[in-house]
């Protein structure tokens, strides 16, 4: 007597059926089905395990390019600040015997080359003149003064200058503001 399929068999057979391609069948007629399975799961496995330790390999050089951009990230504005060292070093080489005209002159233009550095980089110098009005988003006020020919709340002395990069106040300017009794 023949044994039947079952109705829970045949699902089963046709997922296995569908695993094993015809040319897998044609290959290989000496081996028997599990073999099959065995070849395409461990097939499976290495292609699997072969991914994973490719995902493994991109998230640790994506993790070492970040760490990279982050230890060099300010390299391209410091190499521009180089120049203005080597001329501060050839000022203090050249400084002695040198009259104070000569030595202030070379002072300023170091500090006009520097401004230009930081302004190509974005940055640039808050604007504040005494008299101007207190602005406590872009001016901190250190001291305070009473000078009768200054309006109340205006900026008396510029102690330290202050800088923006775009709309993002980098460092206040220190103040000295006026206050009349």
């Amino acid at each position: 007597m023949k044994k039947s399929k079952s109705k829970s068999d045949a699902p089963e057979r046709d997922h296995i059926d569908e695993m094993l391609d015809e040319e897998d069948m044609e290959e290989a007629p000496e081996k028997s089905e599990t073999e099959l399975l065995a070849e395409k799961l461990k097939e499976a496995e290495d292609k699997l395990l072969r991914q994973a330790a490719d995902a493994d390999n991109y998230r640790k050089r994506l993790i070492r390019e970040t760490d990279d951009k982050i230890k060099y990230a300010n390299q391209n504005v410091l190499e521009k600040f180089l120049p203005v060292l080597d001329n501060f070093d050839l000022a203090l080489q050249h400084a002695e015997g040198a009259d104070a005209k000569t030595v202030l002159e070379g002072v300023r233009l170091n500090r006009n080359v520097m401004l230009d550095v930081i302004e190509k980089a974005g940055m640039e110098m808050l604007t504040v003149t005494p008299g101007d009005p207190f602005n406590p988003a872009e001016h901190e006020a250190i001291t305070l003064c009473n000078n009768s020919d200054m309006p109340d709340n205006a900026v008396a002395m510029v102690i330290r200058n202050g800088y923006k990069m775009s709309d993002r106040i980098v460092r206040p300017a220190k103040v000295q503001v006026n206050k009349c009794k």
